[in-house]
């Protein structure tokens, strides 16, 4: 049952990359507004893509 637990780092990095996919762009949004540490009147909202398959993801 130990080894159930062990993983190594690059299917680590593989399940976070998965996880990440799997978050919205709203959702991130969202999350720091309410964390109140921006002022959304000072912020200018910049669309940004980025892609895991240029990294073979």
């Amino acid at each position: 049952p130990k080894k159930l637990f062990e993983i190594d780092q690059l299917i680590a990095m593989n399940l976070a990359i998965k996880a990440w996919q799997g978050v919205s762009e709203a959702t991130i949004c969202n999350c720091w507004i309410h964390t109140g540490l921006i002022d959304l009147t000072q912020v200018q909202f910049v669309p940004f893509f980025f892609s895991f398959e240029k990294f073979g993801h």
